[in-house]
This record gives structure tokens, sequence and C-alpha cells, in this order.
């Protein structure tokens, strides 16, 4: 094995200097990085220079003192007499200065002036061509002059092998006739090399092991090259002298042959016979030039070294390195050993640039020789040095979902395509993925069989590293940058492990009738027209769009299951199993017993709830190209909704899916488990289809934004309005404000004659909490109340006796309470038969007598000794009412009660007897449908009228009626009396003597107060 170093430097020119010998340098062409030797080279006699033997005399600094010592020619290594030079220019005065530093004390050469000041350790370089005169003699070629000291322009010179100086003030002798007057030389010289052992290499690093980065010095500077071709060398590597391809146990740290093994990526540094080529052409020809660097597992390399000669893709796969033995191991010899064979020579790494782009192949390995070693002649190759390179290590990215995104360059504003790519088609613009979600995150792992790969989390589409980027190195915080000057931001996201739902919400079952709502609307933001449309239906029950949101559809959207077995509060079965599919991703997990990275499969899992989307019993389903509501639970499609980033959604119909493989339609348990990324991939996402006001649905979900990025209004609600009872207050009609419900004898009536009918009605409460979604009440007039009192039961009611003995009697109320007459059809038949009700069509509402104490509601029967028993609870009863709201912003509400199911059929259905129905107005009267579309809406507002019986009502009661209207309030009956109106807050905004009965008063939107000589009227004014 031929004993090789590395051309590391950049190029030295050699040309003749100041009396010239075999390698002294243009000191206008000195750089830094090569090494020099100041000798002994001319003599000043007999009033002339001559060029004299070099008699191995060397300028040495040792023991603290620079001195001429006599170096014998078998030993010129000697690190004191070598030197580094230090360049800076002056470019205003186009003027080069250099300093030295002494290889083995690391100190600067500092020479004070003969009159003792001025010390400096940078010396300006002069320049003379052939014929000047310089000293007493005319030159016979050019030559270099150093200014030392204070630009006196004085040759340094040494009187006798005997004269010491000191380190920081070597005495310059001006050149004069005297004899023995000796002038130093600068000459270039070879650099010292040592070929480092196993154990060297890998105690560059604290852990064990080393780091390489292959760059240049700009200006002194060391800068790493992007490299095309580097990836096998980037990353933590290792030195060992086994071979992967032959099973040893034994290490021998003082090997100085090795195989480098990449810690980061599981794989060995190899050299492969393909050259780095374009067009059929190499990039480099001639022998050891331009083959490419690769990473082979042990596995690789003995499966192809059982190959035939001609069909081994590795050329080598061992390697040394060599570094300068004074110098800091920088700069750095590589070598791959014996690539063609015992005669053929070594070859070394180089960086070609070729069309502007820095490839990393190789070179011969080039050396000069002596009697006693080999050493660099520094032809112009590649700087290599101990250290991590910013070449980007994709190690760092393990156990975390990242995200790409181009910033600068050929990819700005795109990110990498999810799915359904093809090569030069692998990048996407960013706004249609969204890069806060799955969708746009990826799994960066490493694999014998793919090298590094970017897996896409939701998709599983996969990228391979080195397919996509060349060179990427890291610039600054989330940057990086490829060879062709490309930026991209590359950031962790979430981490990885165990398993996340990535659904939108948590979809509940709209449960209105129990006292909650959810409204799922689907929107989509016209940035067109700046308007929101939505879907609805029309009046044949296509699915259409609209702009007006009254009329969008609220959607309930139910989890799909694999049974229709559903309790009666709307809520699954606990033995029903939802239907979620997984993803599941291998993932790189970090082993903490022995401190590495492994590749794990399975490990990170995306769950995802199919949904059906329900509008008054019917489903959302695809006719051939139209959506459209069915009844058939069966033809109803499944829907996933995806969240994208900020607040808009794909809705995904995957009903459509080719399910290859899965086992069912299900998959909640973990034996269950497949892997369902094609669910999404072969999905179809709903879209604004505008040149046909319908909702459509295509494919391709992660390649357009359009008009499939939705809006969903996933809105909770209370259903049911709460009131502040027992208190009195009007009912009154939202479509006409001045008619209001009111006690018409035996039945519920409406008018809006409020001289001759009290509105007034008392409240109570039947059955309120604090948490009910559902308050009910009782309605009532005519109450007499109670209140609670306490009694003995063993000395009487007045007795004065001890607290332990008294007991409680709760108040109660006695009042003729409203109820649905569908109890009581057979006994108010005749009642109910009217024109009016169309032969018992309807039920009527009318008030009856009741005593309501604690939970429970007594009505006499018609002997008056016996009591019918209503428990009041949370299930409704034809004695009490519930206000579900249909406006949020007003609080407008439909009025609810009960009626038997079969009434009409005669007789009773002991497990369900009642359904639900609603208030309407019916022929001019009130009574109750099963219809909600036909219910009546009310709102309510407070009154300090007395809730009498109509047949009692007083004239002076009548009098005076407040009704709100807009922007104003309408006081009748209270002429001449002064009127007083505030906000709720206490601000009078009118006060004032009517002078008519029917006075109309401007008053702010809210709720205000009107007081008429002291009798106070609560109004809400729109």
């Amino acid at each position: 094995m031929n004993k090789k170093v590395l051309t590391l430097c950049a190029g030295f020119l050699l040309a003749g200097g100041l009396f010239s010998t075999a390698n002294a340098i243009d000191l206008r062409n000195a750089k830094a990085g090569q090494y020099y030797q100041l000798k002994r080279t001319a003599q000043f006699q007999n009033g002339s220079w001559s060029n004299r033997a070099l008699y191995n005399y060397y300028l040495v600094s040792n023991r603290g003192k620079v001195m001429l010592e006599e170096i014998p020619t078998n030993h010129p290594a000697i690190e004191n007499t070598y030197w580094t030079i230090e360049v800076k220019e002056n470019q205003a005065a186009n003027v080069k200065s250099v300093r030295f530093i002494n290889v083995g004390t690391g100190k600067a050469l500092s020479i004070t002036n003969q009159a003792g000041n001025a010390s400096t350790e940078w010396f300006e370089v002069q320049y003379h061509q052939q014929g000047t005169s310089l000293g007493s003699s005319v030159l016979t070629e050019d030559a270099n002059e150093l200014q030392w000291g204070a630009g006196l322009g004085n040759w340094l010179a040494v009187k006798g092998s005997s004269t010491y100086y000191e380190a920081t003030s070597a005495q310059s002798a001006e050149a004069t006739t005297a004899n023995n007057i000796w002038i130093q030389g600068l000459d270039a010289v070879p650099v010292p090399v040592t070929q480092m052992t196993v154990q060297q290499v890998n105690d560059n690093l604290k852990n064990n092991g080393f780091g390489l980065q292959i760059g240049y010095l700009d200006n002194g500077t060391y800068k790493d090259y992007t490299l095309v071709g580097g990836d096998a060398f980037v990353g933590t590597l290792s030195a060992t002298a086994d071979d992967p391809a032959i099973s040893t146990d034994s290490e021998n740290t003082l090997a100085q042959s090795f195989y480098i093994y990449n810690e980061s990526q599981k794989a060995y540094v190899v050299l492969l016979k393909e050259k780095w080529s374009k067009n059929g052409t190499d990039l480099l020809t001639g022998d050891g030039k331009g083959y490419k660097f690769a990473l082979k597992t042990a596995k690789q390399i003995i499966e192809d070294k059982a190959k035939a000669a001609d069909k081994q893709e590795i050329i080598s796969y061992k390697f040394n390195i060599t570094s300068p033995s004074a110098t800091g191991n920088a700069p750095l010899q590589v070598v791959v050993e014996d690539v063609y064979g015992t005669n053929a020579d070594d070859v070394e790494l180089l960086v070609a640039n070729v069309n502007n782009a820095d490839y990393l192949t190789t070179a011969p390995a080039t050396t000069t020789s002596d009697a006693n070693q080999e050493v660099a002649d520094y032809a112009p190759n590649t700087y290599v040095k101990f250290g991590q390179s910013d070449l980007i290590n994709l190690s760092d990215f393990y156990g975390y979902a990242i995200t790409i995104e181009g910033t600068k360059g050929d990819f700005a504003g795109k990110t990498l395509r999810p799915a359904a790519w093809s090569v030069g088609n692998e990048w996407v613009n960013a706004d249609y993925v969204a890069l806060t979600r799955p969708e746009g995150q990826w799994i960066v792992t490493y694999t014998d069989e793919y090298g590094y790969t970017f897996t896409n989390r939701e998709s599983k589409e996969r990228h391979i590293f080195a397919d996509l980027f060349v060179g990427l190195r890291h610039a600054s915080g989330d940057i990086y940058v490829d060879a062709n000057g490309n930026e991209y931001e590359i950031k962790k996201t979430e981490k990885l492990g165990g398993e996340t739902f990535d659904h939108y919400g948590v979809f509940a079952a709209d449960a209105s009738d129990f006292g909650y709502g959810r409204s799922y609307k689907i929107a989509f933001d016209n940035k067109t027209t700046g308007t929101t449309n939505y879907v609805s239906i029309n009046g044949k029950g296509d699915v259409v769009l609209t702009d007006k949101v009254e009329n969008a559809i609220n959607f309930d959207l139910q989890r799909t299951v694999t049974t229709d077995t559903m309790k009666n509060n709307g809520t699954m079965d606990a033995n029903v199993k939802t239907d979620v599919f997984y993803i599941i991703n291998n993932i790189m997990s970090y082993n903490d017993k022995d401190k590495v990275w492994e590749y794990k499969a399975d490990a990170d899992t995306l769950s995802f709830y199919r949904y059906n989307f329900v509008y008054d019993g019917k489903y959302l389903a695809l006719d051939d190209d139209q959506l459209e509501l069915t009844a058939k639970k069966a033809d109803a499609d499944n829907f996933v909704v995806k969240a994208k980033d900020g607040e808009v959604v794909n809705v995904l119909n995957i009903s459509n899916v080719d399910y290859d493989d899965f086992t069912g339609l299900y998959y909640n348990n973990v034996a269950d488990r497949v892997i369902g990324e094609k669910i999404l991939v072969d999905g179809e996402m709903l879209y604004f289809d505008f040149n046909h006001a319908l909702l459509k649905q295509q494919p391709n979900i992660y390649d357009w934004e359009a008009n499939a990025q939705l809006l969903i209004d996933d809105k909770n609600y209370a259903t049911y309005r709460t009131l502040a009872a027992p208190d009195t207050m009007e009912f009154y009609r939202i479509e006409f404000e001045d008619e209001f419900l009111f006690e018409n004898g035996k039945f519920l009536g409406m008018t809006y004659n409020r001289d001759k009918y009290n509105p007034a009605i008392y409240v109570d409460t039947a059955y309120v909490r604090n948490n009910t979604q559902k308050p009910l009440y009782m309605l009532a007039v005519d109450p007499e109340i109670t209140p609670a009192k306490t009694y003995c039961p063993i000395h009487g009611e007045n007795a004065d006796c001890k607290d332990e003995h008294l007991q409680t009697i709760p108040a109660f109320v006695e009042a003729r309470y409203l109820v649905s007459y569908t109890d009581s059809a057979a006994a108010h038949n005749e009642e109910l038969k009217n024109e009016f009700i169309e032969d018992g069509k309807y039920t009527k509402l009318g008030f009856v007598q009741a005593t309501h104490r604690v939970d429970s509601l007594y009505l006499p029967n018609d002997t008056a000794k016996t009591y019918t028993k209503w428990t009041l609870g949370q299930s409704m009863m034809p004695a009490t009412f519930a206000f579900r709201i249909v406006d949020e912003a007003t609080q407008d509400f439909i009025i609810e009660s009960v009626q038997l199911a079969n009434y009409q059929n005669g007789g009773l259905d002991s497990n369900n007897p009642y359904v639900t129905a609603w208030v309407k107005w019916h022929n001019g009267c009130p009574v109750l449908t099963t219809d909600i579309k036909d219910a009546e809406v009310f709102n309510v507002r407070e009154t300090s009228l007395t809730p009498t019986a109509n047949e009692e009502i007083s004239a002076e009661e009548a009098t005076v009626s407040v009704v709100a209207t807009n922007g104003a309030v309408i006081v009748k009956g209270a002429e001449g009396k002064n009127v007083v109106v505030s906000t709720i807050l206490g601000k009078v905004v009118a006060n004032e003597v009517l002078n008519s009965d029917n006075e109309t008063i401007a008053a702010p939107a809210g709720i205000v107060v009107v007081s008429v000589d002291g009798e106070s009227f609560k109004v809400a004014v729109k």
C-alpha cells in the first residue's frame, strides 16, 4: 500500500524570488496556509551581494528566542523551522503586507529596527524588477524585498550563527560593506504529514467518532461547499478497522487504514464505479477522476463482492486520513486506497465545478518524496477538515412531523405534493396544502432500501430525499439552501408516535329536542363577490346554493356506525362500534437504552371518523354528478371532514372508494386496523359550482384550492329559552306584535284587543335546574300563592315549641293552569268538534284548576274529592311547556308541548303516549300541530298587570297598555298621564304628559322601562 497524502490547499506559484532559490516565492502572490522556511541565502562580501550555498542555516524559534541554527540535510522537518504566512492588503495604497507565524510556537516574528524602536510584526512587500539597483548591486533578475521595521527598507541580516534574538525583539542589521552579513531568503516548503490511526480519527468527537467538512478558504475564512454527491460524508462518522464484509470481533485502534461508517445514515461510505456524467459524457476524464461516493450497508457490500468482477458496482470502501503534523489537523487528506490494484494510484477527494455546480468526486492522490517520507506537493484540490458540516442532518428531524415550503428560487411558494405526482411534478402550490395538518406534514425515515425518505403523514406518499434535493445545507434558522441556490423552510411541527384523531371538531348529533343544538351549515366564502354562499334546497328538494343564511340547511352531522342501534335520546348504544379508519406510519424512534434512533414500524397513527350529513331525516348522497338528499339511509354517502389551515375544511365523499383489502367498514379495534390511506387519496371533495348554483364533487383533493375550501358552521347553542320564573309575562306574536295570547274562558285564545282582554299570564316553574338544557314551565291565570310555613305535628301550628319539633310546609300555588286538552278528548268532545277546528283534527289548549306542590301538579276530579297527580320532571306532559328558540339574536321562540300519539284512534301507547307538538295559529284559535314548520313564533315581555281571568278583569286594569315597535313604544290609555321612558340602565330618554290615548314615543333598541304614573312596563324595542 502506497502512503499517499491529499493535495488540499490552494495553488502556490513557486516562481523565482530574492537571490533565486529552487522554491523561493514571489511575495506578491503569497497566500495563507503554505509552509515556509527562512533560510540563509546570500552574503555581502567585497562590496557586492552574491548567492551562496544554503549551508543549512535556518531562522528558528526556540526557547523563546529566534536564532540561526544549522540543520542537517536529513532532518528538514523540524517544526520550529517552519513558518506560515498571513497576508493583508491596503487596497487604497495597493500595498501587500505579510507576517510570519512559527508553526512550533504559534508566535509571530517581531523585529525592532536598529535604533531599538518601532517594533512591528507586519512587513510591507516590495518588488524589484531586473536591473534595479539594490544596495551596492544591480539585480540580475526580478526580486522581492521586505521592509523590516518602520519603513527603513532594511534587510534582515544575521551576524553569524551564534547571534541570538529575542522572539519579540529580533534586531535588524543594516546591510553594509562589512563581511559576513547573511541575508535570509523565503522558501515555500512541503508540509510534513502524519497518517492517522483509527483511534486518532475517532477521538475528534466527545462521544467517539468524527465529522468531515469539505470546503475552501475565502480570504482566510473557511466556508463549506454546497456539494452535489456529498451526502455520504454528512453526519456523524466513525472509523473501524473491521472489514464490514468479513465477520470479526477485533478492533485495531492503531490501524492507519480503515472503513468509514456513517452513524447518522447507518451505512458504510463506498466509492462506486459509476462516474459523474452529463449527456453520456464524463464530467472529468482520466484515470482516478470523476467517480461517485455512496452509502452501502454491510449486506450490500457483501452481495456486491460476491458478484463477478464486471458486475460489481463498488470499487473500494477502504480509506486513510492524513493530516499535517503541526497544524491542528487541518487541512486533511482523505484517500481511498488501491482503487484499481496494487500498481495503480489511490484517489483523493476532489471538488469539481461544472456548470456552476460543485460535485464531490475523485482525483489521483499525488505526492512528492524525499529519502525519508512522502509529503504533499499542494496541487490545487480540496480543503477538508474535521468538524460537523452545515449540510443538512436529516436525523435532526427524527421523531417529528415536518413541513417543507420553498421560500426562494424555483420552488418559492410551493410545497411537496402529498399524492398523485410524477417525476418533475413533485411540487404544488402551498396554498392548496394545509401545512398545519397531516396532509402537509412529512415523516423522515432511513432504510437500507431507500436511504432517507420523506413520507406524507396522511397519504403515505414517499419521496426519496436524494431525488428531491442536491447538496441541501443549513443557512439560518429553519432555512436551507440547495446546490442551485433554491431556499426552503423546513420546520418541525407535531411530535410523532401514538394515535391522533384528526378531524374537524367533535361532531355530536344535533339534540335540539333535548335542549342543545348544533348548527352544521356548509358554506363557502366567495372571494369574487365578497359574499358567503350556503348549501340549501329549493322547492323541488334539489341541493342548491344560496347567499341567504336563513335559507341554509342546518345539517345534523352523524358519525357512521356499523348498526342502526341508537338510544331514544339520540346517543349510540354502548355496543355499537363507530366507524374509524386508520392511517398508520413508520417512524424513527429513539432507543433510550442504546442511545440510538431506530426504524420503528406502525408507530404513528392518524384516525378519521366517517359522517353522514342528515337534514330532516334525509341523507346527503351523490346521484350521477349531482348531490341530493335521499330518504334511504342505505343510500347515504359517507364523508370525511378534513381541516385545512385556518377555519376552512375539505369535505370528502369516500363512499365510492375502492376499499381493496379492507375487512369491513369499521376498524376501531386494534386487531382490525388496516392501512386506510386510499380512503382519502381516492375520495372526492365537495366544491361549489357557481355556474350551475350546485354543490358538486371531484377528485384530486390536494391539487387545487378553488371552491373546495369550505366552511362548516360548527356551533353549539341552546335550543330552549330560560325564563326568570315565577313571573308575570305577556306572550306576543312576532308577526303582529299587537297580538297576544290570553285566557279566553276555558280555552287559550289570541287577540290584539287590549281594551277588553288581559294579556298577563303567570309563568310557573315545572322543571328547571342549573344545567337544565330544556327548562320546562307551566302557564296559569288566577294564581293564589300560599307561602311556606312551619308547624309542630305534636303541639299544633301555633304552639311555642322547640325548633327540633318544627316541620316546614312548602309553599304551593293554586291556579287555573294551561293544559293540552289531548288527555280529555272524550270529556271535551263537544268543545273540540267545531267547524273551526276541523272535527278534532287539532288539539286545543285550555285552562283547568290545579295545585302545584313542589314537584307535582294535582288536578281535581269532577267530585273535587280526588286528584290526578302529574309528577313534574324532565319529561314533557300536557301541562308543561318549553320555549324552543328559532332566532338566537332575538330569542324568538315557538311554544312546545305534547299531545297523545294516537288520540284519534281512541287508545294510548303506554310506552310512548305523547308526541311533541307546537302551538299553531289556526282559524283564529291557538291549537297544537306536530309539524314544526307550522308553529307560530312568539316572544315574551314582562308586564305589571295581574294574571286574572278575563271574565273578572276590571276596566281600570285594562286602561293602560304598552307595546314595542321598531324604534319606539306605543302607549295606549294613558291620556293626561305622565309617562317616563328609560333604558334598562336607568337613562331617561323621554319624560312627558300624553295628550292622547294612543301615543308613539321614540326609544332606543333594547329593553326599555315605561312608567305610567308609577306603574312600570318592560318592553323590547327592535
